[in-house]
């Protein structure tokens, strides 16, 4: 058997036949032949097709709290919201009740290769930072709709980092710590119309 990815493995099966697993998607070739018959040789070409993406659209209704979900690419779906799973069923849509502050959600299907789906609403009129203390990098998540600009200074007040015009995309912005020292930090962040200012210590 010979594939994608300069792919090769040659082994012997009985009638009971063999199971290759774990096979990547791509075009096969594969020829049989017996040890019985040395003048027998089938040959023939297969494909394995990896299954859809896994795509959902989220929309929050801010007017009664509710997430709608919309998911594509699979039968089953395992959802989770701020860790309490939700199963809709045979159903690709569900309506999610949004009751914190901070709400993580994840969509996943029953096959790894589709991929997860992640998303962070922060509901609240203030960034959430974590973790705090950090070990390697921060992660803020931002309210909603918003773009704000990012300035971390060390206790000195020297500006180790800054990215301008970051927006809300419901999902967590990574601020880049692992290569800075242990000590304490300030994190600026600038709405236009007023910055907060959250003080991290990096382990």
């Amino acid at each position: 058997i010979n594939g994608p990815n300069g792919f090769q493995d040659e082994f012997t099966f009985t009638k009971n036949g063999f199971t290759l697993n774990n096979l990547t998607p791509g075009n096969y070739d594969l020829c049989i032949s017996s040890d019985r018959f040395l003048d027998f040789e089938y040959c023939f070409q297969t494909q394995i097709t990896a299954p859809e993406e896994l795509r959902v659209q989220s929309v929050y209704n801010p007017s009664i709290g509710i997430l709608n979900l919309e998911m594509f690419g699979s039968d089953v779906y395992k959802i989770s919201l701020n860790d309490q799973s939700f199963d809709p069923g045979q159903e690709n849509s569900i309506q999610l009740p949004l009751t914190k502050k901070i709400n993580r959600v994840t969509v996943e299907t029953d096959k790894i290769c589709q991929g997860i789906f992640e998303r962070w609403i922060n509901l609240d009129n203030q960034a959430k930072v974590f973790p705090n203390p950090i070990p390697e990098n921060a992660n803020i998540i931002l309210p909603q709709d918003m773009t704000v600009d990012l300035n971390l200074f060390s206790g000195s007040g020297e500006v180790c980092w800054t990215k301008k015009g970051v927006v809300e995309k419901q999902e967590s912005i990574q601020i880049p710590m692992s290569h800075l020292p242990k000590g304490w930090y300030i994190l600026q962040i600038d709405y236009g119309s007023y910055t907060e200012i959250r003080k991290l210590l990096k382990e």
